[in-house]
């Protein structure tokens, strides 16, 4: 992923060979200069390690100034425009926060010739600063205090360099994701239980219920699917979309065991009605044997549609209070744990 920044850079050093205090004693204030004398100036060879490209705004002039004072202490400052490479982690998107920096370091002076500090970057400010507050479509607001400036030294074959850090941290707001995605995931779960309650003889009824609930999940996870990068590993929307799908494909598994044992039932009870209509035909339906036959053929197909509406009223309580304890778990598992 790559972010751009607009940045207002200003640098500060001094050069002794600048100093005019002692040449003349009597002029006191700074020396302002234009872009047009800069390139006359030795300046810390600064650049952007992770930037992918760097403008200097030119609108109508070069936004550059230079300010020379009387004991040498030079400052610039430039408009620039950085777009910078940034690793995202999506591991717990839509409910994650990501973490971006602006690096910076000397491109020939090792530690020896420049070392590069941030300005009061023990104070409140931390040596940079945003103006006003920055304000995006995803993520919520940054203010100097989401900022984290460093300093290191990087080592390399060629020596050790000055290295400077802008963190800045993106908490990204996942109330429009309940919404579009959470809400409508949720309820083609919760509506794939209402075949429970639909009668056992409603096939049609309750495939149709079933496979609907199973196209609206794959619908939403395709347009999600559309708007975000191609990632390698296991994302907290692919878990949630997972146990979705499993939550409504196990309702169309209990339909079809509901339908497995509703056949024997309507078999055995056609067996059943044609073996009274039998007995009665032969003259035995008053026998002691034609009453046995009979009984037995009646409990028989009795426990059959026993076990089928059992199954029916297990999976109303069972579905829901499972599908509740893991979408808690879910939630606290990657809002709180995966942050550890």
């Amino acid at each position: 992923m790559a972010f751009t920044t607009d940045l207002y850079m200003r640098m500060q050093w001094y050069d002794p060979r600048l100093a005019f205090n002692k040449l003349f004693r009597n002029y006191t204030k700074p020396i302002m200069m234009g872009s047009v004398f800069l390139e006359y100036l030795w300046r810390p060879d600064l650049f952007f390690t992770n930037s992918l490209s760097t403008t200097v705004y030119k609108d109508p002039m070069p936004n550059m100034l230079a300010i020379i004072y009387p004991d040498g202490k030079t400052v610039t400052s430039e408009r620039i425009s950085v777009r910078s490479m940034c690793l995202f982690d999506f591991v717990r998107f839509p409910m994650d926060n990501q973490s971006c920096a602006i690096k910076m370091e000397s491109y020939t002076f090792d530690i020896n010739n420049v070392i590069y500090r941030f300005r009061n970057a023990s104070l409140a400010n931390r040596g940079a600063e945003i103006i006003g507050r920055l304000e995006f479509s995803q993520f919520a607001g940054l203010a100097t205090e989401d900022l984290e400036v460093r300093e290191t030294v990087e080592n390399f074959l060629v020596g050790d360099y000055s290295h400077l850090e802008i963190h800045l941290y993106f908490q990204r707001l996942t109330s429009a994701y309940i919404v579009t995605m959470y809400f409508p995931l949720n309820l083609a779960v919760v509506m794939s239980w209402v075949g429970f309650w639909v009668d056992r003889s409603a096939i049609q009824a309750r495939a149709a219920l079933t496979i609907t609930n199973i196209l609206i999940i794959i619908t939403i996870a395709l347009n999600t699917y559309t708007r975000l990068p191609q990632v390698a590993y296991v994302k907290a929307i692919d878990v949630a979309f997972a146990i979705a799908f499993f939550f409504v494909f196990g309702s169309l598994l209990e339909f079809s065991m509901v339908g497995h044992y509703g056949k024997k039932y309507d078999d055995k009870k056609r067996l059943a009605v044609n073996a009274s209509a039998f007995i009665a035909a032969a003259g035995l339906a008053n026998s002691g044997e034609g009453k046995q036959s009979r009984m037995s053929a009646i409990f028989s197909f009795k426990d059959r549609d026993d076990n089928a509406q059992k199954i029916d009223d297990i999976s109303k309580y069972l579905f829901p209070i499972s599908y509740t304890v893991v979408l808690i778990g879910y939630f606290c598992f990657y809002t709180f744990i995966s942050e550890i």
